[in-house]
């Protein structure tokens, strides 16, 4: 699905400051995370921005919860889904 300019810019605004903040190599924009490897057939999610906990080209696998620093969702049109059914992902991996 496309992404319209109130998303897009909100997207780029959180990123740069997060990578300021945390480092460019901790955070990941629109890359999918392994909230549960049960659910990884059906349900793997790519939040707007992560933070992870070590520098990203330490990984050979997507993170998992215990790599995260923060996961950060950018809706508009899909605030429902994001606040209901990916909400509820986070929840049971721990996440939030």
């Amino acid at each position: 699905m496309g992404k319209n300019l109130p998303h897009v810019s909100a997207l780029m605004s959180m990123l740069l400051w997060l990578a300021e903040v945390f480092g460019k190599s901790f955070v990941n924009a629109e890359a999918p995370i392994d909230v549960s490897p049960e659910d990884n057939p059906s349900s793997e999610p790519e939040p707007g921005l992560s933070v992870l906990n070590r520098d990203r080209s330490s990984f050979s696998r997507n993170p998992q919860p215990e790599d995260l620093s923060l996961v950060v969702e950018i809706s508009d049109s899909t605030l429902a889904f994001d606040l209901t059914v990916k909400a509820g992902l986070y929840e049971r991996a721990g996440i939030i």
